[in-house]
Parts: C-alpha cells; structure tokens; sequence
C-alpha cells in the first residue's frame, strides 16, 4: 500500500470519528434493550459504561434507547451526561450540566417546555421508545 492511500485512509477514519458515523467493517452489534419499564436505579445502569448494555434515557417519562449514537450519548460524548438519566429539564433548558439532568419541571417556561417537546419528538422519530420510568 502506497503513503499516500495510508495517508488517506488515516484522514477518512478520522473525519467518520469526527462525525460519529460508525465504520462499517468494525461495527459490532449494538446491545438490545429490554422493552419494560424501568425505576430510576435500574435506568442509571444504562449510562454507556458497559459496552455490553445499551444507552437509555429518559425524558417525561418516556424511555428512549440511544444506543446507535453512542459516539453521542455514550461516555465522552456530547450528550453523554443524559445517558442512564432522566435528562427532561435539561433538554428543557438546553442544558448539559449534570444538574440539570432531572424529571422536575417545576418552574419551567411554555418555551421551554416545547422546547422538550420538541426533543422527544426528535427522540421519537429517531429512536426506539421502550419503556416507562416508574
């Protein structure tokens, strides 16, 4: 193989990491999650630590399984302070402050409540609503 192909393919797999599209070659299954309910507890062991686990998170009580963007939501990501967590008022307030990864609304704004609103829709759309926190 050429420098310049080594070059180029070292280039190519560092812009797919950059962009977190996944290289096909070394996909690995990703884990399935269980469609149930889940209670906080068990919802905090979903966070992405254990490859072997999918990514879940919740938000108004719904469970979303994250877990085909886990270079979004697994750890060291973007939103990888949602993971395991119900995260509504910081997608509320678009937030990613660990603290603000709660289930109370209180206090909330109408804007921002559609804003949250329209993150489950997102959520909806893209990803596989398995359960209920309880």
């Amino acid at each position: 193989m050429s420098l310049a192909k080594i070059i180029a393919h070292g280039i190519r797999t560092k812009i797919r990491e950059a962009l977190g599209i996944e290289d096909p070659a070394r996909k690995i299954p990703a884990p399935v999650a269980e469609r149930r309910d889940y209670t906080a507890d068990e919802l905090r062991q979903y966070d992405g630590t254990d490859p072997s686990k999918p990514i879940l998170l919740a938000a108004r009580g719904r469970i979303f399984d994250v877990t085909r963007a886990r270079s979004f939501y697994g750890p060291g990501g973007p939103y990888g302070v949602f993971a395991g967590k119900d995260c509504s008022r910081a997608l509320a307030l678009l937030s990613t402050k660990e603290e603000d990864c709660v289930g109370d609304l209180t206090g909330l704004s109408d804007a921002e409540l559609e804003k949250l609103d329209d993150w489950i829709d997102t959520f909806s759309a893209k990803y596989d609503e398995i359960g209920k926190l309880v």
